[in-house]
């Protein structure tokens, strides 16, 4: 699933919202689901509403990191 140009102005939007705080943490989760193989885009969408460890545990044994977004979203 890829996001259009207006769900990423929701996102951005949504972004500017967020304490600096917030962002950081947003921030270093999208890092990790990047880090296991997400999509720069899909990272930073789904970054605050899965737990990357969980995203992790499936990667680890074998599932698509976009499946495991399916998955766990």
């Amino acid at each position: 699933m890829e996001l259009s140009l207006d769900d990423i102005d929701v996102y951005t939007a949504i972004a500017v919202e967020r304490t600096e705080e917030e962002q950081l943490v947003l921030e270093w989760q999208t890092e990790q689901l990047e880090r296991l193989g997400v999509s720069e885009t899909m990272a930073y969408a789904y970054a605050s509403q899965v737990d990357w460890h969980q995203v992790a545990h499936l990667v680890e044994r074998g599932c698509p990191p976009g499946l495991a977004l399916d998955i766990l979203r």
